[in-house]
């Protein structure tokens, strides 16, 4: 390769001189630290980076990346390079602006957002679809597999509605139908539990039919009794609106 000096190099689009190298904001980028990460499962990476000069289609400087001795290099042009990193910028930016966005959300004005039915809908609307296209297709491990986190979530926003009766009760019901007997009938208790301890914001009129059907479900979980007639289905309401039911009468999909 011909040595040539660096402002003869720096030929790519974007780089007029060879100030250009230190307009790249490398120092801006804040890449945030995730401690959830099995960073013992990963070796240190040794980074060499080696240029040549390239001729066609045009002249300009390729930097060829190298993760190990023994790897093929990584071939880029500084400006693709430039345009990368800017992406990233913008991505952890947004990051932030997300993160703070729902800090406030949850946290802010003493917490009067945290219970809405709009926000409690879009955190759970895809886990719920899920779960009812599941419960339709007699598919119960499948359901359960959405159902638990729709329960992690609402137990970490300690919410107490509609949502949280019903995920805890089907999940005791996909358990029980599953043959995970020991499991249901920890989620029996759980169910009841959550019920008692909350019975003054259940005691509404518009609560009753839910209520009652998960702790008739509760009830005969705890006391091995037959739960062949429990069929999970799917109606529409006057709205049109799908819901998942553990029996024709008790709608347990969404807040009343």
């Amino acid at each position: 390769m011909e040595n040539l000096g660096e402002s003869e190099l720096l030929g790519d689009d974007g780089d007029e001189d060879v100030f250009a190298y230190n307009q790249l904001a490398f120092g801006r980028l804040r890449l945030a630290e995730d401690s959830n990460l099995p960073t013992q499962l990963y070796k240190h990476v040794q980074v060499r980076v080696t240029y040549k000069l390239e001729t066609s289609p045009s002249k300009h400087v390729a930097y060829q990346i190298e993760f190990a001795s023994v790897s093929r290099p990584f071939q880029t042009r500084y400006s693709s390079l430039e345009r990368f990193h800017r992406h990233m910028s913008v991505i952890m930016k947004r990051i932030e602006l997300i993160a703070l966005y729902f800090d406030h959300i949850l946290n802010g004005r003493d917490f009067k957002y945290r219970d809405s039915s709009t926000l409690k809908d879009f955190l759970i609307r895809d886990l719920r679809e899920k779960y009812r296209s599941a419960l339709r297709s007699e598919l119960f491990e499948q359901a359960l597999n959405n159902l638990m986190p729709i329960l992690d979530l609402l137990e970490i926003l300690e919410l107490v509605c509609a949502d949280r009766v019903t995920a805890l009760t089907l999940i005791c019901l996909c358990n029980a139908k599953s043959g995970q007997v020991d499991t249901a009938k920890m989620f029996s208790q759980k169910t009841l539990q959550f019920i008692t301890s909350n019975s003054k914001i259940f005691s509404g009129k518009k609560y009753s039919s839910l209520i009652s059907e998960a702790i008739s479900v509760a009830g005969k979980v705890s006391s091995h009794s037959e739960l062949n007639a429990y069929q999970v289905s799917s109606e529409m309401d006057d709205a049109g609106t799908p819901r998942s039911t553990i029996s024709t009468t008790a709608s347990f999909a969404e807040e009343i």
